[in-house]
């Protein structure tokens, strides 16, 4: 970029005498000036939307400028340096203090970002079984604030022990005990908080000469498990439990202990009544000996009534009532 020089002093010429020949303007030097003028012109920008060529300079405003002045590259620099300050890489970042991300929705299994919001959501649909609710009769199960998931335990009531009577005192003789009600085991997920579930709970079955069926138990629509059958009288064979249904596992419920009947010094052993089945739960109750069976308890079945070189008549005991757990 060429800058305009003065090629002629015209100063000096007009100090000079008048007559020399030096003093006269010559229309060459005129010309040499124009073109110098016209030389340092061409090699200059413009002030509007000036078109730069080579390397353009200009001073470098501080970090932070938001001006009109020209931004230098040594400008531009510093500026991104410092913009850059304390921000992570996208590439295996390392934060500080208290990063934020947005939440994602519950259930969302992705690569997104885990927020603490996000795992407090999650973890707490995932039942940890703190808590239980037992049902020993009939009743509605209304799902806890913040639980979706729950696991129930379902067992039917007992069947009532069988009993014995009319024996001759020469004679020995018992019943069969009560079968134990079966049982289903269920993870329930989805729930809605505030909602109500059915709850029964099966009776046991009453004990007697011929004992009778005990009842069935459900949670809902979800599983449920039939009782156990009710014994048989004066030397009955054993019976079978219940039944669990609809569970992730289904359970028998314990079949029941036969009687016998046989004549005093026949070499058989002495009065046998039959135990009731056990359940889930617990062992069934004892035969009697001159006496009822004892009753059942958690669904499990009544033990059978006997009688040894008695004429008098003795029952079975009643079937354990069922039992719902709730747990979550």
């Amino acid at each position: 970029m060429a800058n305009y020089i003065k090629a002629t002093d015209f100063t000096s010429k007009d100090a000079l005498l008048t007559g020399d020949p030096n003093k006269i303007v010559r229309g060459s030097e005129i010309d040499d000036e124009f073109d110098n003028i016209q030389t340092a012109v061409n090699s200059k920008a413009d002030s509007l939307s000036p078109t730069l060529t080579g390397t353009p300079l200009a001073p470098t405003a501080s970090v932070g400028t938001n001006t009109t002045q020209i931004a230098t590259t040594a400008f531009v620099n510093a500026e991104i340096a410092n913009d850059i300050t304390g921000k992570a890489n996208l590439a295996s970042p390392t934060f500080t203090g208290v990063p934020a991300a947005p939440t994602a929705a519950q259930g969302t299994n992705t690569t997104q970002l885990a927020t603490t919001a996000f795992v407090v959501t999650e973890v707490g649909t995932i039942s940890t079984i703190p808590s239980l609710q037992v049902f020993t009769s009939n009743g509605t199960f209304t799902v806890p604030a913040g639980v979706t998931k729950v696991k129930v335990t379902v067992t039917g009531g007992g069947g009532g022990g069988g009993g014995v009577s009319g024996i001759n005192s020469a004679f020995l003789g018992g019943g069969s005990g009560g079968g134990a009600g079966g049982t289903a085991i269920e993870v329930i997920s989805g729930l809605t908080p505030g909602a109500g579930i059915t709850v029964t709970v099966g009776a046991g079955g009453a004990g007697g000469q011929s004992g009778s069926a005990g009842g069935t138990s459900s949670f809902g629509a979800y599983c449920s498990a039939t009782g156990g059958s009710g014994g048989n009288g004066n030397a009955g064979v054993g019976v079978a439990g219940g039944v669990g249904s609809g569970g992730d596992i289904n359970l028998t419920g314990g079949g029941s202990g036969g009687g016998h009947y046989h004549a005093a010094g026949d070499g058989t052993a002495g009065t046998v009544s039959g135990m009731g089945g056990a359940s889930y739960w617990a062992g069934g109750g004892q035969g009697g000996k001159n006496t009822a069976g004892t009753a059942g308890t958690n669904g499990s079945g009544g033990g059978a009534g006997a009688a040894d070189h008695n004429s008098g008549t003795f029952n079975g005991g009643a079937g354990g009532t069922g039992i719902v757990v709730v747990e979550y």
